[in-house]
């Protein structure tokens, strides 16, 4: 979407008042588009860190339990 809008004001040129809130808009809206992108993956870490933990702990039970049988 951000291209779209860069494209305009270059074809427009970036004198009027509107030009400006344009680029303005077109950067906060690349910066929020970062951010969700940003958000989402360190979501998906964290979930993928608890998955990992419990993993670990469901192998040191089955150990533990292993343990005594040999």
């Amino acid at each position: 979407m951000a291209h779209v809008l860069h494209e305009y004001m270059r074809k427009k040129g970036t004198a009027g008042p509107q030009c400006q809130g344009m680029v303005l808009g077109s950067s906060w809206l690349s910066t929020v588009h970062q951010d969700w992108a940003f958000l989402a993956k360190q979501q998906r870490c964290e979930y993928l860190k608890q998955k990992l933990t419990h993993i670990k702990a469901r192998i040191q039970e089955y150990d533990r339990d292993c343990a005594g049988t040999f």
